[in-house]
């Protein structure tokens, strides 16, 4: 789990009682790859990868995810894209999926959508993958209410295109400034 990024990867990992590897982003090279390489063994089972990076909004490219992937085929690579909609579409894996089925890549409506007591969000991985992940789920695991809020988000999603618009053309560069 590259650090510093989103605590509740470490705490779930803490309760699964997980030896956590945390190589570190650096301010001028971002995303540590070679560092990221160098700690996978026959052991490690799962790698999370937050694109871009919670809290520090640092990229991870494309071609470091799937080096990655690459790199460690007996792993779960569990890429959180959270904030998706801030970065440009092709540095998604979401494409990769067929090539790497390794892959799992979570998203969620809690942030960009401005719905987050919903806990609303979806996985995206091959289809092996989504008929385990459905043996483990829970029996309801979304209300009516998060369903009715999510249709009419997305027959109205202009308004999220234009906060990542103001966002990345308006607000980043004054902050940056």
């Amino acid at each position: 789990i590259p650090a510093p990024t989103f605590a509740m990867y470490e705490q779930a990992a803490e309760s699964e009682c997980l030896t956590i590897c945390r190589p570190h982003f650096d301010r001028l090279k971002g995303f540590p790859l070679e560092e990221v390489l160098a700690m996978i063994g026959p052991s490690t089972s799962i790698i999370v990868l937050s694109n871009p990076n919670n809290p520090t909004g640092t990229p991870i490219s494309r071609e470091a995810i799937l080096a990655v992937a690459k790199h460690a085929p007996h792993c779960a690579i569990l890429v959180d894209e959270c904030y998706y909609e801030f970065m440009g579409p092709e540095e998604s894996v979401k494409g990769d999926i067929g090539d790497f089925p390794n892959l799992f890549i979570c998203r969620t409506f809690s942030k960009t959508w401005g719905i987050p007591s919903l806990r609303l969000g979806y996985v995206l991985t091959c289809e092996a993958n989504i008929n385990a992940l459905t043996c483990v789920r829970g029996p309801y695991d979304i209300n009516q209410f998060a369903g009715v809020a999510l249709k009419a988000a997305l027959a109205n999603n202009k308004y999220v295109w234009d906060f990542v618009d103001e966002v990345n053309k308006q607000a980043k560069p004054k902050f940056q400034e």
